[in-house]
């Protein structure tokens, strides 16, 4: 029976971390996580002005990192990856390589 219940675990695991790299999850999830701790100081002109930090998808996840950092919200990794990627989606657009 304990071997049964290890197994469904893991298997239940893996069926939420697949769903959590999905688009349809990633992108509501750092989309809210933009709007509730970042758009009161970075608005949309942050990723239009001409001095943008962001020039290709290492710097914009490093940007977002050093941000959240500075704001003291001690995200993970995955939250960090969900904010760039929606800002990626919305105002970059930068090629994301295949490992991430």
């Amino acid at each position: 029976m304990n071997d049964w219940l290890s197994v469904a675990g893991v298997v239940g695991a893996a069926v939420v971390l697949t769903a959590c790299q999905s688009p349809s999850f990633i992108e509501p999830f750092g989309e809210g996580l933009y709007v509730d701790n970042c758009l009161s100081c970075h608005s949309a002109e942050t990723a239009w002005r001409d001095k943008r930090k962001a020039s290709d998808w290492i710097n914009l996840k490093a940007e977002v990192r050093r941000w959240q950092g500075n704001a003291g919200l001690n995200w993970r990794d995955y939250e960090i990856d969900a904010v760039a990627k929606y800002l990626n989606r919305r105002f970059y657009d930068y090629p994301i390589p295949d490992a991430e």
